[in-house]
């Protein structure tokens, strides 16, 4: 694994599934994984919103950890970019670093 990509939410349904959209659009041909923490989202659907995607692991906390501590969670790529739901990732950039 090349590269992980964690994306911490909280109720944030409206903007993680262009975010997760954005990803795969432009990661073609990339070594990577994604992780959604949801933060305990009081919204329900998570799980409805990642399964589209073979890449993505969702991991559910009970409770909002924030930023920081939910950045400690498990990944397994030896780049990490970390963002928040509202975060789209754009061709050039993801491409560049992860090539």
């Amino acid at each position: 694994m090349q590269a992980s990509i964690l994306i911490l939410n909280w109720n944030g349904l409206d903007v993680l599934r262009p975010c997760l959209a954005a990803i795969e659009t432009n990661t073609a041909g990339c070594d990577y994984e994604v992780i959604v923490l949801d933060n305990g989202s009081e919204e329900q659907g998570v799980e409805d919103a990642v399964q589209p995607y073979s890449r993505v692991r969702l991991i559910k906390e009970p409770v909002n950890h924030g930023f920081s501590r939910g950045n400690m969670f498990s990944r397994d790529g030896r780049l990490v970019a970390s963002t928040v739901q509202e975060g789209l990732m754009r061709q050039r950039a993801t491409k560049f670093e992860l090539r």
